[in-house]
């Protein structure tokens, strides 16, 4: 139940990591459909939406009261935080955990960031598709070159943004968990948090699996 209502916000599974992997054996696919109800503001009516993601093997479509919408549109509409054993992966776990923590953060308020994040990821996969393409046909070295730069400017451009936008977030998240922290053991004790990318704002991007952690 819990999975499903997550899936149902986001698009996505918390535990599988390919979205495919929730489909039950022998089955075509996977749809999750709920009805969530949500309070005005300004008004003592509710509203009632319907939330509906549908998976196969090869595709994801997802829809807000019957209408097909894009994943942009779609992501953060139904807010939902999930607690779970795999937080502590933040602080144990490799780097994609924690990329995976701020990019679903900043994407759930933040819809020019998730657009360019889903820009980025498109790019890279068309980036990779090229380098195995490439060593199918044995590209010559000199037009890979060429095709490889057109991609790296398009990565360079998005990986940008979504460093400066993940700065931004954890330097707030720092102040925050400061103060608690400070609240909690006194102001003797400071709790430190940083952003680190493994990559620099502005330069080319030579790593054919490049991630902007």
């Amino acid at each position: 139940m819990i999975e499903a209502i997550y899936f149902n916000s986001s698009g996505k599974s918390f535990r599988a990591k390919e979205s495919p992997e929730v489909i039950r054996n022998g089955s075509e696919y996977a749809a999750v459909e709920a009805e969530v109800q949500k309070h005005e503001r300004n008004a003592g009516d509710s509203i009632f939406d319907r939330y509906r993601v549908f998976v196969a093997a090869d595709k994801k479509q997802f829809m807000i009261n019957g209408s097909r919408t894009h994943t942009e549109d779609f992501y953060g509409d139904f807010g939902c935080v999930l607690m779970s054993d795999r937080d502590m992966l933040l602080l144990r776990g490799n780097p994609e955990e924690r990329r995976r923590f701020i990019d679903r953060a900043i994407s759930n308020t933040d819809r020019i960031y998730l657009v360019e994040l889903l820009r980025f990821n498109r790019t890279l996969r068309q980036r990779n598709a090229l380098l195995r393409h490439a060593r199918e046909i044995r590209m010559p070295v000199s037009k890979l070159k060429r095709e490889v730069e057109a991609w790296d400017s398009q990565l360079a451009e998005s990986a940008d943004l979504i460093m400066t936008k993940r700065e931004g977030f954890v330097a707030k998240l720092r102040d925050r968990i400061g103060r608690s922290y400070e609240s909690l053991f006194g102001s003797h004790e400071r709790l430190e948090m940083s952003y680190e990318p493994s990559v620099k704002k502005k330069l080319g991007i030579m790593g054919r699996n490049f991630q902007p952690c």
